[in-house]
């Protein structure tokens, strides 16, 4: 398990797990560009679901999938910088790491907005 979140933030309740760029499910090839560049994703679960996370910046440019990736968490240490992307300073974007999460349906093979 990695503890990359603070707890009384993580909006998932998901226990992760750090992933290599090589296990990337199919389903998610499209975020392979964002994976290659951190070297790493996330696989997340909780009592009822699956989730995947990119690594990236709170930016809209480091936002795989507009539509499907719709929560970002910040890692552990920047919840305090943590606002709506719009009132962030874009000069302050730029110093934010986390990860963008969405749904992953295991049986399916598919990735799903929250």
């Amino acid at each position: 398990m990695y503890k990359i979140f603070d707890e009384s933030i993580d909006e998932t309740g998901a226990e992760w797990y750090r992933k290599k760029t090589e296990e990337l499910p199919g389903c998610a090839s499209q975020c392979l560009p964002q994976v290659e560049k951190y070297g790493h994703f996330i696989i997340g679960r909780n009592e009822k679901r699956w989730f995947i996370g990119i690594p990236g910046r709170f930016m809209k440019a480091e936002k795989p999938v507009q539509d499907i990736f719709t929560l970002w968490q910040p890692i552990r240490g920047g919840e305090a910088l943590y606002d709506k992307l719009e009132n962030i300073p874009e000069n302050l974007q730029e110093n934010i790491y986390g990860y963008w999460i969405c749904g992953l349906c295991p049986k399916w093979r598919r990735l799903q907005p929250i």
